[in-house]
């Protein structure tokens, strides 16, 4: 059944404000919980990178910052923030970098890979990409010194 029929049925409209608190309830407790126990895995981490992607949503640009890191199971990767700003300089996204690194109190050291305008700041941190563009570049650069047969 459509969640939207469902609410504007009648019958239901007891339930709305119940659903409401409810996804208040998620917002305040559940995800901030799942957030802790990934940057407590990433705290036991040797390294880890941050990956992030601004999308636009009407006048607002959203920056999901997705973590990965290597853990006793292998490699893992969650979200650990989720960032709304209207702003699209250079600039601001570095403010909003350094802000999802400080808010979570990350170890900038073990970090190994984010863009290259955090190398004022950080010098020794690799410039990393997702894993379509290396291969992408891989195969530009590389094509012409490969003998094929």
């Amino acid at each position: 059944m459509d969640t939207v029929m469902f609410l504007n049925n009648v019958q239901f409209t007891w339930l709305k404000p119940c659903l409401n608190h409810l996804q208040q309830l998620l917002n305040h407790y559940h995800v901030p919980y799942f957030t802790c126990k990934i940057l407590d895995e990433v705290s036991k981490a040797r390294f880890h990178s941050i990956s992030f992607d601004a999308s636009n949503k009407g006048n607002t640009k959203t920056y999901p910052f997705v973590i990965q890191y290597l853990s006793d199971v292998g490699v893992k990767r969650g979200l650990i923030d989720f960032l709304e700003d209207s702003h699209e300089a250079a600039l601001d996204i570095f403010k909003n970098i350094i802000k999802v690194i400080d808010d979570h109190q990350l170890n900038i050291y073990n970090l190994t890979s984010i863009g290259t305008v955090l190398k004022d700041r950080l010098p020794h941190i690799l410039k990393g990409n997702c894993y379509a563009h290396v291969l992408h570049n891989g195969v530009k650069h590389a094509h012409d010194v490969l003998k094929c047969e």
